[in-house]
């Protein structure tokens, strides 16, 4: 069954697509300004991913036409591992409503670190 303009705008898929290419916009221009040289530092890491994952939501706030606010809300998780580590792995789990919320997961890398981005986009019912 083919959904309406008003069904489609209470679907996260249809944000989907803008808000990962916006989010991975963010993070290309944070690694451009470390020029791509920074080394792995826990401390340092702790603070990038604070300023990520608000830099992210800030964006994606600061554009209406990316995703009706008043109908989403937004959690935005960013995870930075040094490349040298021995592993991580990593599950979430959510309930919510299949029809209407979502999830984008990207990875972006440099010499010395991972940057994972997971976000998650909720209906407002």
């Amino acid at each position: 069954m083919q959904k309406t303009e008003y069904q489609k705008k209470r679907m996260f898929s249809t944000y989907q697509d803008a808000i990962k290419v916006h989010a991975e916009n963010v993070v290309e221009s944070f690694i451009n300004s470390k020029e791509g040289k920074i080394e792995y530092e826990p401390t340092e890491a702790q603070k990038w991913t604070k300023t990520l994952a608000t830099d992210i939501t800030n964006s994606i706030q600061g554009q209406p036409k990316l995703l009706d606010q008043t109908k989403f809300k937004l959690k935005v998780d960013v995870m930075i591992l040094d490349r040298d580590s021995v592993g991580f792995h990593m599950s979430s789990s959510c309930l919510w409503d299949n029809d209407a919320d979502g999830s984008i997961n990207f990875q972006k890398e440099t010499e010395s670190y991972y940057i994972i981005v997971s976000i998650f986009g909720f209906f407002r019912h």
